[in-house]
């Protein structure tokens, strides 16, 4: 997969800016060894959401990562889920991060602060039900509230789009990117992973 069709991918995914403005755990995420289990989410399209997000159960720290989301993960963290140990800011609809996988770079995830949206997963929530999403999934990543919601459903190719909400105010996009590996046929999990790091690193900056 070329750049430009990351980002274009990518551009995508954050088009619900717009909207509102105007496993068992694998030793690799994003590489090609062991596959991640299944998320709390299922495989097949499910109907747009409706209604208000769970609120958080505490809100993050999150003017680093507004500033910079490329401090979304730890070095170390990215190293530990296999991911090249630097990110490096991505050209999307909103600021972002590409992490690369460490073993192909045909593997990537973004990660992406969405502040537009100012009711945070709420209104991802909404813009899934008035847009009619092909996949709208609720899920928890670390006890926070998420939601797997795309416009597409590109996970048989290897994409995947979760949504996270680390304040009540503020969603984060994670989204994997699988062009090769075992991990192709099931992106979802490589996303949660990542969105679980975040969070954790996350917490350890509170």
């Amino acid at each position: 997969m070329s750049m430009y069709q990351v980002v274009r991918r990518g551009v995508g995914a954050l088009a619900v800016i717009g909207v509102m403005a105007a496993c068992s755990s694998p030793t690799h995420v994003a590489g090609e060894p062991s596959a991640v289990g299944t998320p709390a989410t299922s495989t097949s399209p499910a109907p747009g959401g409706t209604g208000q997000a769970p609120r958080v159960p505490a809100a993050l720290p999150v003017q680093g990562i507004l500033a910079d989301p490329c401090t979304a993960l730890a070095s170390t963290q990215a190293g530990t889920i296999g991911l090249l140990v630097k990110g490096t800011p991505a050209n999307l609809a909103a600021p972002a991060c590409s992490w690369t996988s460490a073993t192909s770079t045909s593997n990537e995830v973004f990660i992406s602060p969405v502040p537009e949206n100012k009711n945070g997963l709420s209104d991802t929530y909404t813009i899934s039900a008035n847009q009619k999403y092909k996949v709208f999934q609720p899920t928890t990543v670390d006890g926070y509230p998420g939601a797997y919601a795309d416009p597409q459903d590109d996970r048989p190719n290897g994409t995947c789009t979760l949504w996270v909400g680390v304040t009540d105010q503020l969603a984060v996009m994670v989204e994997a990117q699988i062009g090769t590996g075992v991990n192709k046929s099931n992106p979802c999990p490589v996303a949660a992973k990542v969105g679980a790091a975040m969070i954790e690193h996350l917490k350890g900056a509170a």
